[in-house]
């Protein structure tokens, strides 16, 4: 009699000689055929450039259409990141393959068939200098399954390749620069509605949908001329408003950055090795120069204005949109990057509070009270839950939004993650037995369910524009009376206006790009006096 180990081992061998028996799937798109792989009940294609390699000339500039090939391309395999530099927490996999040809996205479908599915098109996070497609966390399989949609994952330029502002030192040529990455994705967008019928999808339903610099990149193309009409739903996870700088400041670091290089031109800059570049990224970030010398610059074009600024006034995408943060965000960096908050002295706390909440403070610290749990919760609601609302709040006059709150507490043994910025992800993709996921969500009865409930939601909102879903509660819209909001976790419950008292004893504060100060939050958070 055979061990279970040795049978296990047997049904493997089965299943491996069963899918290579089944012809590898093959697909046209504009620019030519393409041959796929079976993946967990899913036809998946690969590595498909949406853009030109953006290398040599075309490095620093706007993102071009993909060329034709002939033939028959293989997209069996994923794509390099684009370049970053090397991330070592549990949330980053795949991330250490990097070249500069990188604008590729990746395709998850049910069948190859004439069904016009819901397209959704996935924007990584990871503060716009990191992060990738390639990441095991987003296999699109289980979530294409689960809501018979179309996934697709994108790779778009970070850091230096993809904001580094050049239009002083350039000239019009490169005007868009500092930009580059978001036009990136709206490049792929434009494929995606070019293509998606070849994958079963339907290019008229495009939800577009990311977390962390993925949920700011969300809500920025929602007010980015160049975006407008290539999407029709939009879930915005974990977003800060914060992610835009001037062309004042994106120029001064564009000389830091130059300076550094010992160049003059952007021709320089082009000729310089991607490592080189990044080299002079790490150089950079050491002389103190912070990650947001690669944020978006507010350009009067391709941005005209910080997001929350720009569809406060009324110039958001009219679609339906989905909203959310995780209960204790900050976690993540307090557990994963040691950031001061926790060890700050309670007396340097208040003082940095006053410059961040200025009159609100002393309501503001009577609310919170600086508790380990306390700080977490201020940072957390200083960063990414009040912006969230503050959105929710604009955005809720003109257009249908539903709000959400993320609170499954991680079991891990790792770190006391609990409700971490990115804990969700896992669970939205159907993730949770990797090995990284596992080791940051921890293992506890009912998770599955969470995930279930989860890929439900969001994949309903995709088909029909409201997160229903048969196991979770009646899910009632936001608005600024009642502000109802559904609390995901192991017990999912409908709550009006959670956290009320924190969210009040802020006031009228805007938490847009300008209150509070980047500077004084920055300081908040990782100053260790």
């Amino acid at each position: 009699m055979s061990s279970p180990s040795s049978a296990a081992h047997q049904l493997r061998l089965i299943e491996h000689v069963l899918k290579s028996a089944q012809p590898r799937p093959e697909a046209t798109v504009f620019t030519g055929r393409l041959r796929g792989v079976h993946d967990q009940g899913t036809l998946s294609f690969r590595a498909i450039p949406y853009a030109l390699p953006p290398v040599g000339e075309r490095r620093f500039r706007v993102a071009q259409p993909a060329a034709a090939w002939d033939g028959v391309r293989e997209a069996q395999d994923f794509g390099p990141a684009c370049p970053q530099l090397a991330g070592t927490d549990v949330t980053e996999n795949g991330n250490n393959v990097i070249h500069e040809d990188c604008l590729t996205l990746n395709v998850w479908t049910p069948a190859l068939d004439g069904r016009r599915r819901p397209v959704m098109v996935w924007l990584h996070g990871g503060a716009l200098i990191e992060g990738s497609a390639r990441n095991a966390w987003y296999n699109g399989a289980a979530l294409a399954t689960a809501g018979d949609v179309v996934i697709v994952t994108v790779q778009y330029r970070l850091g230096a390749f993809g904001f580094l502002y050049l239009a002083e030192v350039g000239g019009p040529d490169f005007a868009e620069s500092g930009n580059l990455g978001l036009l990136d994705q709206v490049e792929a967008l434009r494929w995606v509605r070019q293509n998606a019928a070849a994958f079963g999808g339907d290019p008229d339903n495009v939800t577009v949908f990311g977390e962390s610099a993925g949920g700011a990149s969300v809500a920025m193309l929602m007010g980015m001329p160049a975006a407008q009409g290539l999407f029709h739903k939009a879930i915005v996870q974990s977003m800060s408003p914060q992610l835009g700088r001037s062309p004042a400041r994106a120029a001064e670091a564009t000389r830091a950055f130059m300076q550094l290089a010992e160049v003059e031109t952007v021709q320089q800059l082009q000729a310089l090795r991607t490592a080189d570049l990044l080299a002079l990224q790490q150089r950079l970030f050491d002389s103190g120069v912070a990650d947001n010398a690669f944020w978006p610059t507010v350009d009067g074009t391709v941005l005209q204005q910080h997001a929350i600024d720009r569809l406060r006034d009324g110039h958001a995408s009219n679609v339906p949109v989905l909203i959310g943060t995780t209960l204790d965000e900050i976690r993540f960096w307090t557990e994963i990057e040691n950031v001061a908050l926790l060890r700050k002295p309670a007396a340097s706390l208040a003082a940095q509070l006053k410059d961040v909440a200025g009159e609100r403070s002393a309501d503001v610290e009577a609310v919170y009270g600086f508790s380990e749990d306390g700080r977490i919760q201020l940072a957390g609601d200083i960063v990414f839950r009040l912006p969230s609302i503050r959105l929710a709040e604009h955005l809720c006059k003109t257009q249908p939004v539903w709000m959400y709150l993320f609170n499954y507490r991680s079991t891990s043994e790792v770190a006391p993650y609990q409700s971490a910025h990115a804990m969700e992800l896992p669970f939205l993709f159907g993730a949770l037995e990797d090995p990284s996921a596992l080791a940051f969500t921890g293992r506890c009865d009912g998770r599955e369910l969470l995930a279930q409930r989860m890929q439900q939601a969001w994949t309903a909102f995709a088909h029909g524009g409201t997160p229903e879903a048969a196991d979770l509660p009646v899910w009632p819209r936001y608005d600024v009376m009642y502000r109802a909001t559904m609390e995901l976790g192991l017990t999912p419950r409908v709550q009006n206006d959670p956290l009320a008292a924190q969210r009040l004893a802020w006031g009228a504060t805007p938490f847009d790009a300008s209150a509070p100060d980047e500077h004084a939050v920055g300081e908040l958070l990782f100053s260790p006096q």
